[in-house]
C-alpha cells in the first residue's frame, strides 16, 4: 500500500481570467475536502433506533486555503483574494491531486480572503472555497 505526504500534493485554481495556477509551493493546509450526503429521519413510530435515508442530494463542504503570501499576478494574493463579486462572476476551478494520480475537481468561488501578520513570522494568506455542483473523484 502506498503512502503520500505534502511533497506529492499538487494544488490548482484558477485566477480571475480562468487560467489554472499551480499554488502547490504557497500552500501550508488543505481543510479537508468533505464530501456529505442529505439525510432525513424516517424512524417510525415503533422504532427504538433512529433510522435516516438519503435525500439524493450531496454537497462538498467549504475548503479552507491557508498560504504563504505572494503578490507576484499569479501567485496567492492573486488567485486567492479573487473573492467573488456576483452572480456573473466566473466560477473556479479546484484541482487537488494526492500521490501518484487519484484527484478531486469541483468547481465553486472564492467567498473569503484574508492576511494573517504575525511578528517573528512570515505572511500568510488564507481563504474559503465555496464549492458548487459535483466533486469529481477521478
Amino acid at each position: 500500500m502506498a503512502k503520500y505526504g505534502s511533497s506529492s500534493v499538487t494544488v490548482t485554481l484558477d485566477d480571475s481570467g480562468g487560467t489554472a495556477r499551480d499554488l502547490s509551493q504557497y500552500i501550508i493546509s488543505l481543510g479537508g475536502i468533505k464530501i456529505n450526503a442529505g439525510m432525513v429521519e424516517s424512524t417510525g413510530m415503533g422504532d427504538s433506533w433512529k433510522e435516516h435515508l438519503s435525500t439524493g442530494m450531496r454537497a462538498t463542504d467549504d475548503i479552507t486555503i491557508e498560504a504563504w503570501y505572494d503578490d507576484a499576478a499569479s501567485t496567492t494574493d492573486a488567485v486567492l483574494g479573487d473573492v467573488a463579486n456576483g452572480p456573473a462572476d466566473q466560477q473556479k476551478t479546484l484541482v487537488v491531486t494526492y500521490g501518484a494520480s487519484k484527484t478531486t475537481t469541483t468547481e465553486g468561488w472564492i467567498v473569503d480572503y484574508e492576511r494573517v501578520l504575525d511578528r517573528e513570522s512570515l505572511h500568510i494568506v488564507r481563504a474559503t472555497f465555496r464549492p458548487s455542483g459535483a466533486a469529481t473523484e477521478a
